[in-house]
């Protein structure tokens, strides 16, 4: 089953009880019917963004219809909202 995500960069600072989110920019949608979907959008951001993560300095949190891209150093992450 292919399935379409939009794809959302947000900004964001953090201040000690969390995040406040200042702006949401749309980047584009993604459709897969891959079953390896942490894959697809990390190679969606490179060929269509020409953003590109180093091995091991990401972490993908699943959390049901948003996906969010963690980088594991600083905190930083960015979101991406499934379509349904």
């Amino acid at each position: 089953m292919k399935s379409k995500w939009e794809i959302r960069q947000i900004d964001a600072i953090a201040y000690d009880d969390g995040w406040t989110y200042n702006e949401s920019y749309h980047l584009g949608v993604m459709k897969t019917s891959s079953k390896h979907l942490h894959r697809a959008f990390t190679n969606w951001l490179r060929n269509t963004r020409g953003i590109q993560f180093g091995k091991g300095t990401i972490r993908i949190e699943d959390q049901g219809d948003l996906l969010e891209i963690q980088e594991r150093k600083s905190g930083m992450f960015q979101r991406f909202r499934f379509l349904w």
